[in-house]
């Protein structure tokens, strides 16, 4: 007789994966919010502050001075800096040219989302609300629609208008969470037309035909000829007279 399957084996099995799973998850995490702890903590280079230069805040796409002047910071700086609404930026002209340094930093929180449009601009939306991404961000990230992302914003200012895009969790989101791997999708069978069927045209029965002979005329034979014989009457002594 076949042996009947464990189930309750098999369900502590799978328990006790999923909690595996999750412990992973929770140390890496862990382990994030240290790290962010940690550039939080850090100063920034007291080199910097030293320089002479113009400071502001950041908002989202602007460092914005005490007295209200604008100045844009390039969106590459912004998304390799992580900068948050908040965090604070100096300006320092070299040669002709600005650059913008951190000079200090809000605190942070992270957050799970997904990538949505809106109007369309690039937005994430988290448990905590919606956060515009600019749109450097996402071409260099290769973001797509539905993508579930990892996103920063300010912790004492959950209604900022921007965040930072930390890193893209896992692509479409929103359609499935499986790996590409474990996935069989069923695709319809392709149609396929059937032949037609060939009309063979029979060929019709021949008769053969077979020539009657035609009846043998029969040529009645001439009758024989006979000579003419001429007659010559005979004359008399009367007749001659």
């Amino acid at each position: 007789m076949p042996t009947q399957p464990n189930l309750p084996s098999q369900v502590n099995q799978s328990l006790s994966k999923v909690s595996s799973a999750l412990n992973d998850v929770e140390r890496s995490l862990r382990h994030a919010r240290e790290l962010l702890s940690q550039i939080e903590k850090e100063s920034a280079s007291p080199s910097f502050k030293d320089i002479p230069g113009i400071e502001g805040v950041f908002d989202g796409i602007y460092m914005v001075t005490k007295d209200g002047k604008k100045f844009e910071v390039p969106s590459n700086y912004a998304a390799k800096s992580l900068l948050i609404v908040g965090d604070g930026l100096k300006m320092i002209n070299r040669e002709g040219r600005n650059f913008f340094k951190q000079i200090s930093k809000v605190k942070r929180k992270l957050e799970e989302g997904m990538m949505v449009k809106k109007d369309g601009k690039w937005h994430a939306i988290t448990p905590s609300g919606s956060y515009r991404i600019v749109d450097s961000v996402i071409e260099y990230n290769k973001v797509s629609l539905n993508d579930k992302v990892l996103v920063q914003f300010p912790e004492d200012n959950p209604t900022a208008e921007f965040a930072a895009l930390s890193k893209v969790l896992s692509a479409q989101a929103g359609i499935t969470t499986k790996p590409a791997s474990t996935i069989n999708p069923v695709s319809p069978a392709p149609l396929k037309a059937k032949p037609r069927s060939e009309v063979v045209a029979k060929p019709l029965p021949v008769k053969p035909v077979v020539a009657k002979p035609l009846p043998e005329v029969k040529i009645a034979p001439k009758p024989p000829i006979k000579p003419v014989t001429s007659v010559t009457p005979s004359l008399n002594d009367d007749d001659l007279r």
